[in-house]
Parts: C-alpha cells; sequence; structure tokens
C-alpha cells in the first residue's frame, strides 16, 4: 500500500518528511490559464480530486464534462498523477433528485472514461450537506461497477451519513453488516480520516471497522490522509495509521 495525503504542493515536502509517499492534488485548477506542471513534476502527485470547477452544472448543456476531462486529464497524467478522484458535490447536485442524479451522473461519469481512457476516474460518495447524488457509498459502487467504473471510498463521508440516518439505532461503532453494504466490493481508491475529518485516534473504532473491510476485500492500493492537520498532528500521522492497519489486520 501507498500513503499520502490531500493537500496543496506547497506542503509536499512537509508530508513526505513526515513519511508520507505522495500527495493528492486538485484537478480543477490545472485547466486555469497560466497553469504549470513545473512545481507539480517533482511533488509525487500521483492522484487529484476536486475535479470539477467550482459553479458549474453538469447537467444542463452549459458545461461539457468530456472536454473537461480532456483538458484536466492530461494535465494530470502529465505530472504523473495515476487516478482522479470525483466528488463535486455542488456540481453534480440534480434538481430532480437522488435517484434520477445518480443515473445521471454515472452516465456522465462513463461518458468521460470512456473519452479519456488513461487514467481511472473514481468516484466517492459524499454527504447530504453537499449533495444530493451519491451520499450512499453501496448504492454509488453497485451502479458504476454496473457500468465498468471504479470507485473511491472515503471513510469520512461514509460515517458521516451513518451518523445522520442514526448511527443503525444508536451504535457507537458501524456493525460488520454496514460496512459490507457500503463497500460491496474492491475500491479503486481510498480517502481516511475520522468522523471528525480529522486525524483518527489510534484506537478508532469506527475507522478500524473501515480498515478491515479493506482487509477483507484484499485492498492494496493508495490511501489518503483528507481533512484538517496541526503540525503535532501531521508529526505523528504516519505511525498512528500504522497502528491502525496493525489493528485491521493489515
Amino acid at each position: 500500500m501507498r500513503f499520502g495525503a490531500c493537500t496543496s504542493i506547497d506542503q509536499s515536502e512537509k508530508w513526505k518528511s513526515a513519511g508520507f509517499d505522495y500527495i493528492e492534488v486538485a484537478a480543477a485548477p490545472m485547466r486555469e490559464e497560466g497553469w504549470s506542471p513545473a512545481p507539480y513534476v517533482t511533488a509525487d502527485v500521483e492522484a487529484t480530486n476536486l475535479f470539477f470547477p467550482g459553479g458549474v452544472n453538469i447537467y444542463d448543456g452549459s458545461f461539457d464534462p468530456v472536454e473537461h476531462v480532456e483538458i484536466v486529464g492530461v494535465c494530470a497524467a502529465a505530472v504523473y498523477a495515476e487516478l482522479m478522484v470525483i466528488g463535486s458535490g455542488g456540481q453534480r447536485k440534480h434538481p430532480e433528485g437522488p435517484e434520477v442524479g445518480l443515473a445521471s451522473f454515472v452516465s456522465i461519469v462513463k461518458a468521460m472514461q470512456e473519452a479519456f481512457p488513461h487514467l481511472p476516474l473514481v468516484p466517492e460518495s459524499l454527504n447530504r450537506t453537499e449533495t444530493n447524488v451519491g451520499t450512499d457509498l453501496g448504492k454509488l459502487a453497485l451502479a458504476l461497477h454496473a457500468e465498468g467504473l471504479g470507485y473511491t471510498a472515503d471513510a469520512y463521508h461514509v460515517l458521516k451519513e451513518w451518523d445522520f440516518d442514526g448511527r443503525e439505532g444508536g451504535l457507537e461503532t458501524p456493525s460488520k453488516a454496514f460496512w459490507e453494504a457500503q463497500l460491496p466490493h474492491l475500491p479503486v481508491h481510498v480517502h481516511l480520516s475520522s468522523i471528525a475529518r480529522t486525524l483518527p485516534q489510534e484506537d478508532d473504532a469506527q475507522v478500524i471497522g473501515f480498515l478491515k473491510r479493506l482487509k477483507e476485500l484484499g485492498y492494496d492500493g493508495k490511501m489518503s490522509l483528507e481533512g484538517q492537520f496541526d503540525d503535532e498532528q501531521l508529526a505523528r500521522a504516519r505511525p498512528v495509521l500504522g497502528a491502525l492497519l496493525s489493528q485491521a489486520g493489515f
């Protein structure tokens, strides 16, 4: 497994010095005028997120997602990224609701992947404060899989939705059945944080349950920490991650 962090280019050396292998950076700015790959190519970029530019609507014809991936995909490949996460909550929110929205979203992702097959496009589930499309990771993963597409498993968003839904009747930790439903098959990529979107504690049972499901599925890909980390947390992050993985059986 390789370990990274969702951060910016100027934070790359700090994370690498803390024992991480790569960084995951925003894709949308790559289409802006004056963007240059120069600062990226030595920063160990292996993945991107923040896929769509802010303020666009991907459904109404005012923005062309295929044209977009042909621009940012080339840029991401040029800086040695190996996959592109699609989050972009506001951009994928659908006026007709989650079911119509999910079908439309998956269709758009499929069209983009067919137009740009060089890097995997791997949507993540988000939570209901951000969008109404793809908030249930299990449903999103299955809908993508039906079209031959992969997904990103993001612990924070899954835990937030579990919390919003009443924690399975008030549990402190998600059940094994919950994780099996939310991760129905092997993800392509992983985002990791606590339910507070920061560095988990070494005994965070909620996160350990998520990692146990990944172990059960045979996950051996990239794992990006995502959230707010002060310098003290950053210094502890790699050992804490190792402790969590050990408890999950990795």
